[in-house]
């Protein structure tokens, strides 16, 4: 793929093509517009005759070129981006066929080229910088895990730099960081907390945003905030909907504060709230993590194999 210079170079330059060709017209027609000075010998009455037909003339000349300039425009204009957004729409399609094979290498390439031609289309990005993420997950090398969850993060910052307020991709990014720091990356640490935090607050009426921010900065390590976002989320419960994550969230930043008690009721509120849901596998783990800790063993191995339970039903249900 290109750079994020030459991205973001070739679509401006894209973008500035309809304003030269028309400058280039207006300039054009300024120039045949201009009177000229009185021929020699020329009487005034003659000269002012002259004149008035010219002035028609070019009263004409402008119409026409006006209406060039229009048609130069719209040609330019569906050139530069109706044809481009078709291309890489094309070239998309192709990359979800390559997916859908089991060829995430050439898919993510065909999607990287996609975002290249039509580096305005947000979703370009965000579709290949998750199916990097997925094929980092996939990997038993962690160096190659590691490059991969970078090319990830740069792809979705090359968006960025061009709307930096696009949720969808400031949401990407935190995730990218959060498995990067989650490897070890602390350089990211910072980063990732800012961001979590700003989009938690740029999203304050959405508890679900409010569940991811409490994951990442948990990851971060800052676990009285992690907690603060995790309440966020669940005292809008009852206006919205059951927060089963952000009561495991809750429960994973009061075990770690030391909070045996409540972090086995907020896992057990979580299971509660959605009992066999796509979160109870790693509920079950943590609540038998709890109790390895104090020493429970049977407990805790109960919890491991309902975990395992389910999710061999819920990997069941995704292979039907």
């Amino acid at each position: 793929g290109r750079s994020l210079e030459q991205v973001v170079g070739v679509a401006r330059v894209g973008d500035l093509v309809p304003f030269w060709a028309l400058l280039g017209l207006a300039v054009a027609v300024y120039g045949i517009g201009r009177d000229s000075p009185p021929e020699a010998g020329e009487t005034s009455a003659s000269s002012a005759a002259r004149h008035g037909n010219r002035r028609a003339a070019n009263r004409r000349i402008v119409m026409l070129a006006s209406a060039g300039a229009v048609a130069v425009a719209a040609v330019v204009l569906f050139v530069a981006r109706d044809v481009q957004m078709l291309r890489a729409g094309i070239v998309a399609a192709d990359g979800f066929d390559r997916a859908a094979d089991g060829d995430r290498t050439e898919a993510i390439r065909l999607l990287q080229r996609a975002a290249d031609i039509a580096p305005d289309v947000q979703q370009y990005h965000v579709w290949a910088g998750e199916l990097l993420i997925e094929e980092a997950r996939a990997q038993t090398n962690p160096v190659v895990a590691m490059r991969l969850l970078a090319e990830a993060y740069d792809t979705f910052i090359e968006y960025e730099e061009r709307d930096p307020v696009a949720f969808t991709t400031q949401l990407r990014i935190g995730l990218a960081e959060t498995e990067l720091v989650n490897r070890g990356d602390n350089f990211r640490l910072a980063d990732l907390v800012d961001r979590s935090v700003r989009v938690a607050d740029g999203m304050r009426a959405y508890p679900a945003i409010q569940g991811f921010a409490a994951e990442r900065v948990l990851v971060a390590g800052q676990l009285e905030l992690g907690l603060e976002l995790a309440d966020r989320a669940i005292a809008m419960e009852d206006a919205t909907s059951a927060q089963p994550f952000a009561w495991f969230m809750r429960g994973n930043a009061l075990g770690d504060l030391g909070d045996v008690t409540g972090a086995l009721e907020a896992f057990n509120t979580a299971l509660d709230r959605d009992p066999e849901g796509q979160f109870a596998p790693g509920i079950h783990r943590n609540i038998a993590l709890v109790y390895d800790s104090i020493g429970d063993a049977a407990r805790a191995a109960e919890h491991r194999a309902r975990a395992d339970e389910i999710r061999a039903i819920l990997s069941s249900g995704e292979d039907g």
